[in-house]
């Protein structure tokens, strides 16, 4: 029942700031040290398939997220943003992996949305959740 509650609530509320979202899981992933910024683009700007990517320059510790904008997403608008935060948490959890373990390992797509969805349910992202359980 509790679980039902903070979903609801999760709804009502007001959808966090994007730049907001890499600043909580900056901190979570220990990741404070990197200047990681997110662009919101039109679909052709990225891959065919994909929602998102990342692009990383170890050496000076930044980052930039590209993430496909709400109005090019197949979700209603809410559900779309977020989609849109959690992307922004698989991603930085890619970057994370690269940190920790090196490059072999940071690509690992079905390890990185285990862990990304481990992550979403530990730090009780319900919205984010109803998205990946779609």
């Amino acid at each position: 029942m509790l679980h039902v509650f903070f979903v609801l609530a999760s709804l009502i509320a007001p959808a966090p700031r994007l730049d907001e979202r890499v600043e909580y899981w900056k901190r979570i992933l220990h990741l404070d040290q990197w200047r990681i910024a997110v662009q919101v683009v039109k679909r052709q700007e990225l891959e065919d398939g994909t929602e998102a990517d990342i692009e990383t320059d170890v050496r000076s510790r930044t980052a930039v997220i590209r993430v496909l904008r709400e109005e090019d997403s197949d979700l209603p608008k809410r559900l779309a943003r977020a989609d849109q935060q959690v992307t922004i948490a698989h991603e930085m959890v890619h970057l994370s992996k690269l940190v920790r373990l090196g490059e072999s390992f940071w690509q690992d797509e079905s390890a990185t949305n285990a862990e990304t969805d481990a992550l979403l349910r530990q730090h009780h992202c319900w919205r984010e959740l109803l998205v990946v359980e779609r």
